[in-house]
């Protein structure tokens, strides 16, 4: 929590008062540092599997660049303990993130056994979904 400010840990106190939470809006104003904090929170709660949904391509890219591809501290390191999947239309960005809306590489990427962050658009999310919920 060393890397946030009051107000984003005060946010992740809040999110993470009721057991078994499966999903949550962390609503603050924009450039609060939303991003950050729901990412820390990822790595705080340690779990497996963890989704992330974007409204669109752009957002996810920036995430990609800002967070995932970071040679900041905690994101560098901290990124190290998953594999990322985005199953979105963008374009590979960089090798360390896989890029694809085929159904066979979301099964193969979920049989994986080491924890996983999925990103995802919400134009892809209904495919996406159905492949989750099948396999």
């Amino acid at each position: 929590m060393k890397y946030l400010r009051p107000k984003q840990k005060l946010a992740i106190k809040a999110v993470n008062k009721k057991e078994n939470i499966v999903k949550c809006i962390v609503n603050m104003y924009c450039g609060t540092g939303k991003t950050r904090t729901f990412t820390i929170n990822i790595f705080m709660k340690n779990d497996n599997i963890n989704i992330i949904v974007f409204p669109s391509l752009p957002l996810i890219r920036q995430y990609c660049l800002d967070y995932i591809l970071s040679s900041e501290d905690p994101f560098v390191n901290e990124f190290k303990k998953y594999e990322t999947l985005a199953f979105c239309s963008e374009g590979q960005i960089d090798n360390k993130i896989t890029f694809t809306t085929d159904d066979n590489d979301l099964r193969n990427f979920l049989k994986k056994k080491r924890k996983k962050i999925l990103i995802v658009t919400y134009h892809s999310f209904e495919k996406f979904i159905n492949v989750f919920i099948n396999d």
